[in-house]
């Protein structure tokens, strides 16, 4: 029995009400929702763990699919950051064991610790409700990268075959910090000389 049941979640009298209570909240309820379990948790930990979380701060700001959430110590100040999309596809995810995950971080912190996910922090993330895993499990195939990366066509000097450079490596060769790149499976090389322009 870990030391918090879900504040959002145990209101609901069967898995069926639960799920279609949440697919039908607004962003703006999830966000709520999202800020009073961050709250709860804080709550929790610094009564479990006779550490202070009061000035931790939560920001819904991450994008992209590398990270569900962050737990960050600057310049000794502590704050969590959660996925955006990951509150808007993966709501109960987010909820239950992101939260818990990254509070246990702050947990850490606050006592000194470098972080990691080590033995404490997993006692702490349990104790919390969360996952003690650093591996997400699930399908979180809806979440997309924070933006795209432009591509650039280049011809070879040998074939017609058209090749993608990324914009780092189409700057290096048009700013003349390299000279020539060697295509892969190809005789030629790619120059200054072989831009043909932006991929679409």
């Amino acid at each position: 029995m870990t030391l918090q049941d879900n504040v959002v979640t145990k209101q609901y009298s069967s898995f069926s009400e639960k799920t279609q209570k949440i697919s039908e909240m607004s962003m703006d309820q999830k966000l709520a929702a999202l800020h009073v379990q961050f709250h709860y948790l804080k709550g929790v930990a610094e009564r479990a763990f006779n550490v202070d979380l009061a000035k931790v701060e939560l920001r819904v700001d991450l994008k992209g699919y590398s990270l569900l959430g962050q737990a960050i110590k600057k310049d000794g100040d502590l704050s969590i950051r959660i996925n955006i999309q990951g509150v808007e596809f993966y709501f109960e995810d987010m909820l239950n064991d992101t939260l818990a995950h990254e509070v246990a971080h702050t947990v850490q912190y606050a006592k000194g610790d470098r972080g990691g996910h080590g033995r404490d922090w997993k006692y702490y993330c349990s104790e919390l409700g969360g996952s003690p895993t650093t591996i997400a499990k699930g399908d979180y195939s809806l979440l997309k990268p924070a933006r795209k990366m432009r591509q650039w066509d280049y011809g070879n000097t040998v074939s017609d075959e058209v090749f993608q450079l990324s914009t780092i490596r189409h700057n290096k060769l048009q700013r003349g910090k390299v000279q020539c790149y060697v295509c892969k499976g190809s005789v030629g090389e790619i120059t200054k000389n072989t831009f043909i322009g932006e991929s679409i």
